[in-house]
């Protein structure tokens, strides 16, 4: 192996570990750990902390995910990125309710109304998402950074993120790197990564402005 090839293997495992560590399904958990351990929430006791965590890993990570294995399984969708659009509306519809499901659950836990209002983006991103699939290959994964960055950001303009300035940088680092990734296992188009962003960053500042 020369050191070009060498270097487009790397490259690419890099992306695809960037593909998976950042997915769209874990994009929610992530924001749980920012609200529970960057924010004043942070003093709040261990326990509640993680069970909370624990819930929202388990509803928009664990049975979305479980619910797309018995899809390939099926042979309804072809692969965990599904890949082909159309076989888009099953995994969206799925996703989408165990969100509402995790944003009852931050309600009835007495979640600050910013939090389980980003959940609440978070349905509206898929929603929109799921509709836009219809006849064009919007980025989920774009659209899942775009959300977690537009929360870290409105944080940090509310002066309740610690180390703002450092976790923007992080938060806008894994935004671009999200978007490289998916470029560069042609997974989506430059626009296609762009509306993505752009569409869930937009919508996420709406719903935590409110």
């Amino acid at each position: 192996m020369n050191a070009q090839q060498k270097k487009s293997t790397i490259a690419w495992g890099l992306a695809q570990t960037f593909s998976v560590v950042f997915s769209p399904l874990l994009m929610p958990t992530y924001a749980m750990c920012v609200a529970f351990w960057l924010t004043y929430m942070r003093a709040f006791p261990l326990s509640p902390r993680l069970w909370a965590t624990g819930a929202v890993f388990f509803l928009t990570a664990l049975c979305p995910l479980l619910f797309i294995l018995l899809l390939i399984n099926r042979g309804k969708v072809s692969d965990l990125d599904i890949t082909d659009r159309r076989q888009r509306t099953a995994p969206f519809l799925a996703t989408i309710l165990c969100y509402i499901g995790a944003g009852l659950v931050l309600i009835f836990l007495n979640a600050p109304q910013w939090l389980w209002m980003f959940v609440a983006g978070a349905v509206v991103i898929g929603i929109l998402c799921l509709f836009i699939s219809k006849r064009w290959k919007i980025s989920a994964h774009c659209a899942a950074a775009g959300g977690l960055t537009a929360l870290v950001l409105q944080l940090a303009l509310n002066d309740v993120l610690v180390s703002p300035l450092a976790w923007l940088t992080v938060a806008f680092a894994m935004c671009g790197g999200v978007a490289w990734a998916r470029l560069y296992l042609h997974k989506h188009t430059i626009l296609q990564t762009a509306a993505g962003t752009f569409l869930a960053f937009a919508v996420e500042m709406i719903f935590l402005s409110i």
